[in-house]
């Protein structure tokens, strides 16, 4: 019998997934290198070549999206399961493109503005209605956000930014209740967050199930960007935020269901 061998690359050890394996191997990210020999994508992982594995799964921060596209690159060009396309992944980390795509094929979303220059900021209250969230990027990594009411706070939040490096997001701030939701090629599982206030702050978290129309939005926010592993934020009857690295023991203790067993199931059905 042919052992089924599993390759969790990530900042931060994984588990959850030796019930599901015969052999599951970690590596941090940061001790992963694809290189191009000869015109050809390689891969090592330690002392041998990724197409040792069966499946692989990934948690890159977005602060490391541009090489994990490149590393997804290379696992694709092997043909070997993985959590993720790179194009799908590169979408939703880069969240000034996403909030594009996801406007750009009809996905319900908060109007947003993405702002990488100073003098198009004078004019972000001309197109978006307060309250809005300004959202500060840093190498496509979030390192603020904040709730604005008037066309002062835009500038006290702009001041100091390196337009040259940094990008601003703007978005309508909309009413509504508050769900995490887990997206598994097609299964969705969900999580109404009871906190108060505006943001997701993932604190007194139940399990809940989404009307139709709900799920439904999930699903097609998901498949216009590709993705087949993801965690989707939804605030009323809009996507709110796409993370493609979910936190499947969150899922797992809330929702009652083994979101590690449904994932192994989508790798080795590939």
């Amino acid at each position: 019998m042919i052992a089924i061998r599993l390759l969790t690359i990530s900042h931060e050890e994984v588990t959850g997934f030796d019930d599901f394996f015969d052999q599951v191997k970690d590596i941090d990210v940061a001790r992963v290198s694809p290189q191009v020999v000869d015109g050809e994508a390689r891969l090592r992982i330690e002392d041998e070549p990724i197409g040792n594995f069966d499946a692989v799964f990934t948690d890159i921060p977005a602060k490391n999206a541009v090489f994990g596209r490149v590393l997804l690159e290379t696992i694709e060009e092997k043909d070997i399961p993985v959590d993720n396309y790179s194009t799908a992944y590169f979408t939703a980390a880069k969240k000034n493109y996403l909030y594009y795509v996801l406007t750009k094929r009809g996905i319900e979303s908060p109007t947003t503005i993405s702002v990488a220059a100073e003098k198009a900021v004078r004019n972000i209250d001309k197109h978006l209605e307060f309250p809005i969230i300004g959202k500060k990027l840093e190498d496509l990594e979030e390192t603020e956000k904040r709730k604005i009411d008037s066309k002062e706070e835009i500038k006290s939040f702009s001041d100091g930014i390196e337009y040259e490096e940094d990008v601003l997001l703007f978005q309508e701030l909309n009413e509504g209740e508050k769900y995490r939701c887990l997206f598994i090629e097609g299964e969705v599982i969900s999580l109404k967050e009871g906190s108060d206030g505006w943001e997701f702050t993932g604190k007194n978290l139940k399990y809940c199930n989404l009307d139709n129309s709900q799920k439904e939005l999930v699903r097609e926010a998901c498949e216009s960007v590709g993705l087949r592993i993801t965690e989707v934020l939804i605030r009323g009857s809009e996507i709110y935020d796409i993370n493609p690295n979910p936190d499947l023991e969150l899922y797992s203790e809330k929702a009652g269901k083994n979101a590690f067993s449904a994932v192994a199931k989508t790798l080795k059905e590939d």
